[in-house]
Formats: structure tokens, sequence, C-alpha cells
């Protein structure tokens, strides 16, 4: 049996992250981007390593984090770390992507890569 591969177009990384923002704010979360500085800003260390790309918190005022990866991007040691200390604090880690296989926008819970949501 042969598989036929799928095409689709890629998100950007700020298309993800508008999709998951309507999400989260859907489902009764202030959340915000963090990040809007330009890659040349980013590169004169004005932005500290490891800080998700959108904050917030749900509505019983638990902390979200919630890190933006576009296909093949991986979480850098530091987003690892910050994610990590977020859940052991008892807060929500999230990863917002796009399936490489379906091309479908997802949410999943970090560290245990669960499916928050799909669409």
């Amino acid at each position: 049996m042969t598989l036929t591969k799928i095409a689709f177009k890629e998100f950007s990384a700020s298309i993800i992250t508008n999709i998951a923002i309507k999400i989260l704010t859907a489902h009764g979360a202030r959340v915000r981007r963090v990040h809007q500085l330009s890659a040349w800003k980013k590169r004169q260390n004005l932005v500290e390593p490891g800080w998700p790309d959108i904050q917030g918190y749900d509505r019983m005022g638990v902390t979200i984090l919630c890190e933006v990866k576009k296909i093949g991007d991986v979480l850098s040691t530091e987003q690892v770390d910050r994610l990590t200390d977020c859940k052991k604090c008892g807060g929500i880690s999230l990863i917002a992507t796009q399936d490489k296989v379906t091309g479908n926008f997802k949410i999943m819970t970090y560290p245990e890569m669960g499916i928050f949501f799909i669409q």
C-alpha cells in the first residue's frame, strides 16, 4: 500500500500565533502575544531567552504559557526549562504548531504532548 502525501501550505509563526490566541481566548483565557520584535532586536539580546510567545491566564487564574513552533522548529533548552517550571508550579504549558503530516493546526500540552485542541 502506498500512502499519498497531502499537499498543504505551511503556516508562518505569525499565523500560528494568531490562531492560538483566538482559540485560547474563545475558551475563556486572557492571553497576549509577548514578542513582537524583529530578529535584529532579538539578536541584540533585548529579549531574555526562553519566554514563550503567548502568556496569560485562564478563568481560574491559572498561568498559561504557550510556545509557537513552525514545522521543523524545536524547543530551545531555555524554552523547555520555562515550560517545565510553569507545569511544576501548577500552570498550563502548551505548544501551538501545525501537524507535519496533515497540515492541521494543533495545540498540545507540554510535556505530555497530548492534544489540547486540533482544527
